[in-house]
């Protein structure tokens, strides 16, 4: 074909090609290719409705109110005799000893009397590893524990106290095993409502239990 003839031929297919894009540009424009894989269909969006909107009436609706779990929060503890669980260690009140003033005065002479209006309490413990046999779990009693009561002021461990038996001190234990022992406190005699708190220093702050003490 000469060079004429072509050009003779593409003007002449000018008007199916105008008329080709201009009823694309009326459908949308020219939209981008979708492949489709032979023999699969393709999956459908899900459509949202919106919500009817009525100008100058905005929506004032309260939404749910969430209930904080169970022995995650010192207003909401774990009731007595449950536990809670933290980064793999399930943890459980299992008795209080107060007063223990007799108790602590007899394992050492050089152990500290409590403050005046103030004694001692134990606090008994069972830990459970809930980990694979494989894995361990720690426990950081001078890091981990405290107490709080109704006036609202944090109390730390005694743990400088000497010759307790059964005294719970820093371990390591492997998945499925068991830990005892007991963290004493000195309170306030009429402190009321005691909440012992766990917060696990690898947790964070992210990992947090609180327990009722009876």
């Amino acid at each position: 074909m000469s060079h004429s003839s072509a050009h003779g031929a593409w003007v002449g297919a000018l008007p199916a090609v105008a008329s080709t894009l201009l009823l694309t540009m009326a459908c949308g424009g020219l939209a981008p290719q979708v492949r489709l894989t032979p023999g699969v269909s393709p999956t459908p969006r899900p459509i949202v409705s919106a919500s009817p909107w009525t100008p100058g009436a905005p929506d004032l609706t309260p939404g749910p109110t969430l209930t904080p779990e169970i022995g995650s929060s010192r207003t909401n503890p774990a009731p007595p005799g449950s536990e809670v669980a933290a980064l793999g260690v399930l943890l459980q009140v299992t008795e209080i000893t107060r007063p223990a003033d007799e108790m602590i005065a007899a394992a050492a002479q050089e152990n500290a009397t409590p403050e005046p209006g103030s004694h001692y309490i134990l606090v008994h413990l069972l830990f459970t590893c809930d980990l694979p046999p494989d894995d361990t779990c720690n426990v950081y009693p001078e890091d981990e524990f405290s107490l709080v009561g109704s006036a609202g002021v944090v109390l730390t461990p005694s743990l400088s106290l000497g010759d307790l038996p059964g005294l719970l001190h820093q371990a390591k234990f492997y998945g499925g095993s068991q830990l005892t022992g007991y963290i004493p406190f000195m309170v306030p005699e009429d402190e009321t409502g005691l909440v012992l708190v766990y917060k696990p220093p690898m947790g964070l702050g992210l990992y947090e239990g609180y327990l009722a003490v009876p």
